[in-house]
């Protein structure tokens, strides 16, 4: 946690003493998946707009692993039932289909805009808060976003993804469960409307939320401060060198129930099929050791791998897969590929969320066949991708963020 400004700094006319606080569910780092990335993207950007001394960030992550010794050996069990049934009858009564599907009784609901945060998290914020604006980046911050309205502190949503429609939620195969989904997904979208203004990472989910009515940014990720220092680094140690011409790099996490379900996908038709002739696949990523139920010929499951390691396969690898095939898009590792110099191939469906970057070979369809094609070209005729591109591509990119934070802020103080 990123401790809060004391009080107003005047600078220039960018920097003029606006307080910010960014809530995040993840923790905002150089390291981890893309969910920390993309949390990381948007403390700086705040940061770059208003200036480190005026942004106080709280992680939902650090405060729980922080806390425990605080909250968990609590001397009242009765008040620690009491408050967890209180927090299950809350969601249970924002989705009473939870109750059909058993999940009320569940110790990990999969999802709820209503009872999810501990109170004492909410009163930690509350005592510690002194901001003009608030961010946060998960509908489950609804607690927040009613403890600042009470404050007259506006905030705003950035959100990762439309959590009741991920893929690892929705069951088409059961009707009951799809209509709790449905009702999830009614509850979010209301959640949404409550806010200030709403940025979304993907172009699909901006587009199906302005489409029912709600004003929503694009707000692409990209990769900045050291994460994007590294990849550079990457990308012009790849043009002094040439990659091995025959291996490719999947990299994607098995806790995303798309990117596992894609990888899933890969593993079971290179086992039917087989890979093109001479390749090598890499696969890395946290727990995705658990999927490969038997060796294949030419794959080679690393599991999860050090910064080091990793950046090694990069400047190794002549092309790197993503095998997206459903959810919202790749939105962090095609950038993130792009600007580490390596080219891609992908998937439509992958790309449809984002403006994809140089370097990103979309497929014509999702087929086996389509991709073990593409991998034979990029074997005979491997290239690397000049970083000048990469750069223009990036400057060319919308940043709507800051600005619309200005606004809402100047929208703000009028009225108020």
């Amino acid at each position: 946690m990123i401790a809060p400004a004391d009080g107003r700094v005047q600078a220039d006319g960018r920097r003029d003493g606006v307080r910010v606080v960014f809530v995040s569910y993840r923790r905002p780092a150089v390291d981890g998946d893309g969910g920390n990335h993309r949390t990381y993207q948007i403390l700086l950007d705040l940061q770059a707009e208003f200036g480190p001394e005026n942004v106080w960030s709280l992680s939902l992550e650090e405060w729980i692993a922080d806390s425990k010794p605080v909250i968990q050996p609590t001397t009242n069990r009765w008040r620690d039932l009491v408050a967890r049934m209180r927090r299950r009858a809350g969601r249970t009564f924002e989705n009473p289909y939870k109750l059909l599907t058993r999940e009320a009784w569940s110790h990990s609901v999969r999802f709820g805009t209503r009872g999810v945060l501990r109170r004492e998290f909410v009163q930690f914020y509350r005592d510690r808060t002194r901001a003009d604006l608030c961010v946060v980046d998960h509908p489950m911050f609804d607690d927040i976003r009613s403890s600042n309205q009470e404050l007259g502190i506006s905030t705003v949503i950035a959100t990762h993804n439309i959590e009741s429609l991920d893929v690892g939620r929705v069951r088409l195969d059961r009707q009951l469960h799809l209509q709790a989904a449905g009702v999830d997904f009614a509850n979010e979208l209301y959640a949404l409307a409550r806010y200030d203004e709403r940025f979304a990472i993907s172009k699909v989910e901006a587009s199906l939320l302005t489409g029912v009515g709600l004003s929503c940014h694009y707000y692409p990720y990209l990769p900045c401060g050291q994460i994007r220092e590294n990849l550079l680094r990457i990308a012009h140690e790849r043009q002094r060198r040439a990659s091995e011409r025959d291996l490719f790099l999947i990299v994607g996490t098995a806790n995303h129930a798309p990117t596992r379900k894609s990888l899933e996908w890969f593993l079971e038709h290179a086992t039917l099929y087989g890979l093109p002739a001479g390749a090598r696949v890499v696969v890395v990523g946290d727990k995705v050791t658990q999927l490969a139920l038997h060796k294949l010929r030419g794959v080679e499951i690393r599991g999860r791998v050090s910064q080091a390691e990793l950046q090694r396969l990069l400047l190794q690898a002549c092309c790197a897969i993503v095998p997206q095939r459903m959810g919202f898009g790749a939105l962090t590792r095609l950038p993130e590929l792009a600007c580490a110099g390596v080219p891609t191939l992908t998937f439509p469906h992958a790309a449809l969320a984002i403006d994809p970057p140089p370097g990103v070979r979309v497929l014509t369809d999702d087929r086996w066949h389509t991709l073990s094609n593409a991998m034979m070209e990029m074997i005979q005729r491997t290239r690397n991708l000049d970083v000048a591109d990469y750069e223009d591509w990036e400057r060319r990119t919308a940043r709507p963020f800051a600005p619309a934070m200005r606004r809402i802020l100047e929208s703000h103080a009028v009225t108020s």
